[in-house]
């Protein structure tokens, strides 16, 4: 039977992933020092939360494939920058990402968590505000509690599946277009995967350039989702391509600055939508 965990980014680790990532970012590791302290194995779920203004929120989970060094990750992923952190996880299955998934109150008060022999429920204060101290690190939670989060997530993607395969089926109303990558530098892009929209293999550092280069207002439109949410909306923007990724062979040379633009999702998908953009 597999055991179930959250484990707490802060805000900045938060904000910072929240900022190149998309909806569509699959949750394929996380890095930390107390997994093997708390006695996390192959198979275990990991829910990765954050505090935000006495608020609970949800990015994702994943389902343990190994924990490793940090060297071991990059190899595994095919990434430099990781964090520095001694122990890292990779997933053998994954939701997509959601940085603006926040848990209700009354579902958050259900949530039990084990200590010792005991289960705890966390810690508000007042009755609604919920201490941000009470979920730092790693806490394993209930069966039940697990449950009560499934709830908001969508399906899990299993990453043995040969590429091609991550598609769900949709009814022929709904509008599927192909979503964002993940200077001067050229990165190489891989193959496409599906789930509702289609997920490329991605260079986060190609959509880092772009963003840093053009900022997070909408190229289009203008629209900023910070300046209309605010907080919530910090660094939110998709990512487009001027030419399709669907066009695209292996090992082409991306160039962020020339290639990608950000744009709002309504642009987007209407950029999808015409045969000549």
């Amino acid at each position: 039977m597999p055991r179930y965990f959250t484990h707490y980014w802060s805000n900045q680790t938060w904000n910072q992933q929240k900022k190149y990532s998309d909806e569509n970012n699959l949750l394929n590791h996380t890095a930390g020092n107390l997994f093997n302290e708390r006695g996390i194995a192959t198979g275990d779920e990991i829910y990765i939360v954050t505090v935000i203004k006495g608020r609970l929120y949800l990015c994702g989970k994943l389902i343990v494939s190994k924990i490793c060094d940090r060297d071991e990750a990059a190899a595994n992923l095919h990434l430099e920058d990781l964090w520095e952190a001694r122990e890292h996880i990779i997933a053998s299955a994954a939701t997509a990402t959601d940085f603006q998934l926040e848990v209700p109150v009354e579902v958050t008060q259900k949530l039990r968590f084990k200590s010792g022999k005991e289960l705890k429920p966390l810690l508000f204060s007042p009755a609604d505000y919920l201490n941000r101290q009470t979920l730092r690190g790693v806490r394993e939670l209930d069966s039940e509690s697990a449950s009560e989060l499934d709830e908001f997530l969508p399906s899990l993607i299993d990453f043995s599946e040969p590429l091609g395969s991550y598609h769900q089926p949709s009814s022929s109303s709904e509008e599927i277009f192909p979503d964002e990558v993940s200077s001067g530098q050229n990165y190489y892009e891989g193959a496409t995967k599906k789930i509702t929209v289609n997920v490329y293999e991605r260079s986060a550092k190609a959509r880092e350039d772009c963003i840093d280069n053009y900022g997070v207002s909408c190229s289009v439109c203008g629209f900023n989702f910070k300046e209309f949410y605010g907080e919530i909306g910090e660094g939110y923007i998709h990512v487009h391509h001027l030419k399709p990724l669907s066009e695209i062979g292996e090992g082409y040379k991306l160039d962020a600055v020339k290639d990608l633009r950000p744009v709002c999702p309504n642009c987007h998908a209407m950029l999808h939508r015409s045969k000549t953009v």
